[in-house]
């Protein structure tokens, strides 16, 4: 009769162990299916602060938007993988619109370097 729980128990043992790796491995799977954008905002080679990024994901229709820091920058993380429509706003205005495909845990970055109106 001892055989037997000792036989059982080693195979309850043997089961969750087996369960807490293949659960360890779906969470480092799924935190490793998407990536970033990073980029920045440059009027004149200026950089520029306050302008609104929006990231359109053109397979799903979402939208993610910032705003750029102080420096120019924008970084959009966590997105899942795609190809999205990178837009930049300044109030109402749209001043630059690039594609960008993001892929499995690779980032992808965009920069703007835009030329203002005065001299074009």
């Amino acid at each position: 009769m001892i055989k037997n729980y000792s036989k059982t128990f080693k195979r309850s043992v043997t089961a969750v162990a087996v369960s807490a790796i293949l659960g360890i491995s779906s969470v480092a799977l799924a935190a490793n299916n998407s990536s970033s954008i990073i980029g920045s905002v440059s009027v004149d080679s200026q950089n520029i602060s306050g302008y609104t990024v929006v990231a359109h994901n053109i397979a799903t229709g979402r939208n993610r938007t910032l705003t750029t820091n102080k420096d120019g920058e924008f970084r959009f993380v966590s997105l899942p993988v795609g190809t999205y429509k990178i837009t930049i706003r300044n109030g109402s205005t749209v001043v630059a619109q690039e594609t960008r495909k993001v892929s499995l845990g690779v980032n992808s970055t965009a920069i703007f370097d835009l030329v203002s109106e005065s001299d074009t």
